[in-house]
């Protein structure tokens, strides 16, 4: 079985949704950089260890210690599920294409922070979700799968972010299910094997 661990910033409703559809004992860590992160007691919950790398003043100090906290647990799959820090390079480097991230929005658009408002603003008719794989720029890597959602006249930042968030829970379990079985196929920056 593939040894993988989690990494959460904030509720953990993400990390929720995947440990109540995935094998939990295939996630040897939940790692964040919050130590109030209220995942935290998720993964407590579910007796999965727990890892806090807290973010300091000192921006390479915690990029030293999450790089080697995670070459400490040598995971076969790095899952990023609301973690709000950008990894460092030399942790993609070392780890690509076994990184996975979801996003709030139809990458390539609106990649980034604050989607939910920037899509209102923008008039646009769909809205969603992306998983994809994590490479060295800002939610660039290879997308694997989308789920989208027509956006209402009634919507607002926060309706749409519950909305995204239901569509999230569905889609990154089962891409993670997937990716645990299989070697990804890449090409021209897709994923091109995957099956649902």
């Amino acid at each position: 079985m593939k040894k993988n661990i989690i990494l959460i910033s904030g509720r953990g409703s993400n990390l929720q949704a995947i440990l109540e559809n995935i094998d939990k004992k295939s996630i040897i860590a939940v790692m964040t950089d919050n130590p109030n992160a209220k995942g935290l007691l998720i993964a407590k919950k579910y007796g999965i260890e727990t890892c806090v790398v807290a973010k300091t003043s000192d921006k390479q100090k915690f990029k030293d210690d999450l790089y080697q906290k995670i070459l400490f647990y040598n995971p076969d799959l790095i899952i990023l599920a609301g973690f709000m820090s950008i990894l460092p390079e030399k942790i993609v480097n070392d780890f690509y294409p076994n990184i996975l991230n979801i996003h709030p929005s139809l990458l390539p658009k609106f990649a980034g922070l604050n989607t939910h408002s920037r899509v209102l603003e923008a008039n646009e008719i769909n809205h969603g979700c992306t998983v994809h794989i994590v490479d060295n720029g800002i939610d660039t890597g290879p997308i694997i799968t989308q789920r989208a959602l027509l956006i209402e006249k009634s919507d607002t930042p926060e309706s749409l972010e519950k909305r995204v968030l239901t569509l999230e829970h569905t889609i990154y379990p089962k891409v993670i299910k997937w990716f645990l079985k299989n070697d990804p196929i890449i090409k021209n920056n897709v994923v091109i094997n995957f099956k649902q």
